[in-house]
């Protein structure tokens, strides 16, 4: 069984926000919409796992950080 794990070049860096020379993927899904993101005239911005959101879990009581795998802001606000 293949696995597609590994760094994303992206065509047009100046449309991602963080690292764009340290973009992972982690499934071949992930993989695919990075490039749609990528090559959509749609989007204005994007960004995978650059994101940090606080939260505290009621398991421990610990505050604990979870990254979002996709943000994306699109001209059309959709």
């Amino acid at each position: 069984m293949a696995t597609y794990k590994g760094y994303f070049k992206p065509l047009n860096p100046n449309k991602y926000r963080g690292d764009h020379s340290n973009i992972v993927y982690r499934s071949r899904w992930e993989f695919v919409y990075m490039a749609r993101l990528d090559k959509d005239p749609d989007v204005l911005w994007w960004q995978s796992e650059e994101t940090i959101i606080p939260y505290r879990s009621p398991m421990d009581n610990k505050i604990h950080r979870y990254y979002p795998d996709f943000v994306v802001k699109r001209k059309s606000g959709k």
